[in-house]
């Protein structure tokens, strides 16, 4: 599978040998600013972080919960008609609340 990415290396075994050796190795294959694909750690705890996960949540439970589709382009335009509605009506800035400790970097 990891030759389907363009990734050459053996990625050896879970705690045995390879990039997949220890938490170490994995990391430092993951964080490798050649790569493609770059992976980005949050906190598990921190989903609120990510917008879009909201707003994937919000497009699940409104328009997509209990709904069937006859084709791709009929989940299409409920995608799209849901987009226009949520920029129409459900849309408005974000408010940070934040009034804790500044955060130092």
């Amino acid at each position: 599978m990891a030759g389907r990415y363009g990734i050459d290396a053996a990625l050896g075994i879970k705690g045995k040998h390879g990039l997949l050796e220890n938490m170490a190795s994995r990391r430092a294959f993951l964080d490798d600013p050649e790569h493609r694909i770059r992976v980005v750690y949050t906190p598990f705890h921190a989903s609120w972080l990510n917008p879009v996960e909201s707003q994937f949540s919000i497009l699940a439970r409104r328009a997509l919960k209990r709904a069937a589709f006859r084709s791709l382009a009929d989940l299409r335009q409920c995608l799209l008609g849901f987009i226009v509605y949520v920029n129409a009506v459900l849309a408005k800035p974000f408010r940070w609340r934040y009034v804790g400790k500044p955060l130092h970097v």
